[in-house]
C-alpha cells in the first residue's frame, strides 16, 4: 500500500511539473 501511494505521489509530482512547463509556454506565446 506504500509503495502505491509512492507511485501516485511521484506521478501527482510529474503531472504538476507538466501543467506548470506548459503554463510556462503559453505566457512566452504571449510575450512574443
Amino acid at each position: 500500500m506504500q509503495l502505491r501511494f509512492h507511485i501516485w505521489t511521484r506521478f501527482s509530482i510529474l503531472e504538476s511539473t507538466d501543467v506548470a512547463v506548459e503554463g510556462i509556454r503559453r505566457q512566452q506565446k504571449k510575450n512574443w
